[in-house]
């Protein structure tokens, strides 16, 4: 049984990465099921198994990328040496990570225009809303920031972020990566103020 469990997973795998890559360089709708397979080694039926349509399928590779781009600004705020560089670090890290070519097409491009905004949006925050929320409250309970409601500043961030990415596909903005992240921390002192101690502390 579990042989079987690892081979289902590992043909999973091998289907979401093929439909990554096929979606990646050929675009949605010019990529077939037939070149899927073929790129994955599987048979229909495997596919079958797993995604009921191309559409599933590409939701699978949605959530897959989106978890590799997490990752990355995961790593990133675990090496920031305070909460506040924690959140910093994080953002900016997505939003490098997110205009690489395969999560630029398949974030930005492929997935909102296919699976609409909305369910988009609904897998993003699913992802990073829980992350961004943990590193604010780390932030205040760390003393390091006030924050009256961190559910709303972890969502206007991560919106922030979104927007800065999508306005970087403009050719207008290729030289503003720094702007960009000037622009994070901006928002981080205005979403998260510095605590400021009384005169009796």
């Amino acid at each position: 049984m579990a042989r079987q469990v690892e081979r289902r997973e590992r043909t999973r795998a091998l289907l979401i990465e093929a439909a990554a890559s096929c979606f990646e360089t050929g675009g949605y709708a010019e990529t077939s099921l037939a070149a899927v397979l073929l790129a994955a080694g599987v048979s229909k039926g495997a596919l079958y198994h797993h995604f009921a349509s191309k559409t599933e399928l590409l939701e699978a590779v949605f959530e897959d990328v989106s978890q590799q781009v997490l990752a990355q600004a995961a790593a990133a705020s675990g090496a920031a040496k305070t909460p506040r560089d924690a959140i910093s670090g994080a953002l900016k890290a997505w939003l490098r990570a997110v205009l690489d070519l395969r999560p630029r097409r398949i974030l930005l491009e492929i997935g909102p225009g296919v699976l609409g905004f909305a369910k988009a949006r609904e897998i993003e925050l699913a992802q990073s809303e829980a992350a961004m929320h943990a590193l604010i409250s780390r932030a205040i309970a760390s003393g390091e920031a006030d924050c009256p409601d961190p559910d709303l500043a972890a969502r206007l961030l991560n919106a922030a972020v979104t927007e800065m990415a999508l306005t970087a596909l403009d050719k207008e903005y290729d030289d503003a990566g720094g702007r960009f992240e000037d622009a994070i921390d901006t928002l981080i002192k205005a979403l998260l103020p510095p605590r400021v101690l009384s005169a009796t502390n």
